[in-house]
């Protein structure tokens, strides 16, 4: 009972993990960051997370920049594969396997990804 206990465990957080992508953002005061048309908040620390992204993204994921309804900056931030999309039933190599490049810091403020 113990093993299989530990193994939902830790299977359960495998599949949270696998549903969604991280990215830490630096970006320009009083603007609303918009990923693939998602609108993301940005806290204070940076650190985003929303669902990946299908295959389209794998040229670079599309974003804007916008204030007060104006696209203020417009871009594609790098992308990485998602290797836990393998993973994940019934297909996410097929509907999700793209995300934010966990290992960068996408600054929008001097349009740097490093």
């Amino acid at each position: 009972m113990k093993k299989f206990l530990v193994a939902l465990l830790l299977g359960g957080t495998v599949l949270l993990g696998a549903c969604s992508t991280t990215g830490h953002f630096v970006t320009p005061p009083d603007t609303q960051l918009v990923v693939m048309g998602r609108s993301l908040e940005v806290p204070a620390d940076g650190v985003v997370t929303t669902k990946p992204f299908f295959w389209s993204a794998a040229g670079g994921i599309p974003y804007r920049l916008e204030k007060n309804g104006e696209v203020v900056q417009a871009g594609k931030l790098r992308a990485k594969f998602r290797v836990a999309s393998i993973f994940w039933p019934p297909a996410g190599a097929i509907y999700w396997p793209m995300g934010f490049n966990p290992d960068i810091t996408y600054d929008l403020v001097h349009q740097k990804q490093e």
